[in-house]
């Protein structure tokens, strides 16, 4: 079992990786052996906005909108609301804390094997193999972060599965001769991969009570799979 954890300069952009393996052998007689190998992993990490965008002052992420803003402006307006600079399409750096960019990502290995030696000279081999991968994404962008883009608030939900399965049968044949080695390896095998996902966007919120947990609350959604 492993732990990674990561706690990065920038805020909102920590990574924490967890990882299991297991590994079994089991001989059952003479004749027969299996096996298999187990890994377990699940990535949470938050993401800070800080990729390369394309538009105006509007589009600034984080660092953009940290370099652009007036040094002589204060974080808050006397009210508690964030202030403005003198370009007010640029958003207020510190406002950017208040977003929410999580990913949680999980994945399950798991590759069986049965090997049964039919004669001294003639193995059979089962395997198989499946590897899924799941990944759910929640954003949510506050009305409180007066966004000039989304001054209402704007949420995302996501989720993506990946799946590959596999199953092998081979026989394997070894014979020695004077002064010749044969080796003869004869089999097939069947794979499968599949794939889903939804991804849901929403903007104007009344509200920025519900986060990202209640997408209905908006009153423009859109639904892409």
């Amino acid at each position: 079992f492993n732990m990674f954890d990561n706690k990065a300069v920038l805020e909102n952009s920590d990574f924490r990786r967890y990882t299991g393996r297991l590994n079994v052998d089991q001989r059952l007689g003479d004749r027969v052996n299996i096996g298999i190998n187990l890994t377990a992993s699940q990535i949470n990490s938050t993401n800070s906005s800080t990729g390369a965008n394309t538009g105006g002052s509007e589009k600034y992420n984080m660092l953009q909108a940290a370099y652009s803003f007036a040094p002589t402006m204060g974080i808050y307006e006397d009210d508690g609301t964030f202030t403005r600079s003198y370009a007010p399409l640029v958003t207020n750096p510190a406002a950017f804390l208040i977003m929410d960019d999580e990913l949680t990502t999980s994945r399950l290995f798991v590759a069986p094997k049965v090997e049964i030696d039919i004669l001294s000279n003639l193995k059979l081999s089962l395997v198989g193999g499946l590897d899924q991968q799941n990944s759910q994404r929640g954003f949510y962008l506050p009305r409180a972060a007066e966004n000039p883009q989304y001054p209402n608030g704007a949420a995302q939900k996501s989720n993506g599965n990946i799946g590959n399965y596999s199953s092998e049968a081979y026989l394997t044949f070894n014979k020695s001769f004077e002064g010749l080695v044969v080796n003869v390896v004869a089999g097939g095998g069947l794979y499968r991969t599949t794939s889903s996902g939804f991804n849901v966007e929403a903007v104007n919120f009344f509200t920025d009570t519900f986060e990202d947990d209640n997408l209905g609350a908006a009153i423009h959604k859109n639904l892409r799979n």
